[in-house]
């Protein structure tokens, strides 16, 4: 019984070290077949690496016999002036507006009218360009006092030829106080009379 016994593990134990060994020799086996594929595949691309890789051959450089020749001819495309210069305009000059011209009055005189009822004053056209028109008056006195006068027929024109014209101006004044005239235009000009004293 023993002796059976015995030469069954012998022989179990022989089968498992037979297995063993040919698994490891096939272990060994794929690995070194493994490597030599690997190698191979690597050699095999670095030939074609090499054989794939061009070469730069610089293009020579032919010089230009014209080259510093004063006499030299433009290439087949190549204008002498290729240059144009861009058009220049003359600006237009923009006339400037008329200045209008300034209302000037020769105011010659003044006097006190009968009864210290208002003032005549004379006045005359300078320049304005046009006729002025005398719309208003005010009598201002030495001692700062202004009242407004009122023109006889409201308006008077003063002509562009300059003739001397009286003006009638009523308003009430005071015996022995002296006055001065100011006379105002439609177009806010005013032109001051010389002083006179009423009677």
């Amino acid at each position: 019984m023993n002796n059976k016994l015995l030469t069954a593990l012998l022989i179990v134990t022989l089968l498992i070290s037979v297995t063993s060994l040919y698994f490891s020799f096939e272990v060994y086996y794929q690995i070194q077949t493994f490597s030599k594929n690997n190698n191979n595949s690597n050699s095999g691309n670095g030939n074609n690496g090499s054989n794939n890789q061009s070469t730069y051959t610089p293009s020579p450089i032919t010089p230009n016999p014209n080259q510093g020749n004063p006499n030299q001819t433009p290439l087949p495309n190549q204008t002498s002036n290729p240059y144009t210069p861009f058009p220049t305009s003359t600006p237009t000059p923009t006339a400037s507006p008329t200045p209008t011209p300034q209302e000037q009055v020769a105011v010659q005189g003044a006097s006190a009218t009968a009864g210290d009822a208002g003032a005549t004053v004379y006045a005359q056209y300078i320049s304005g360009g046009s006729a002025i028109v005398i719309n208003g008056a005010l009598f201002n006195d030495a001692s700062g006092g202004t009242f407004a006068g009122a023109i006889t027929g409201g308006t008077l024109v003063l002509p562009t030829s300059g003739a001397l014209t009286a003006i009638v101006v009523t308003g009430a004044l005071t015996s022995g106080h002296t006055y001065t005239v100011t006379l105002t235009s439609s177009k806010g000009g005013s032109f001051v009379s010389p002083s006179f004293v009423a009677p």
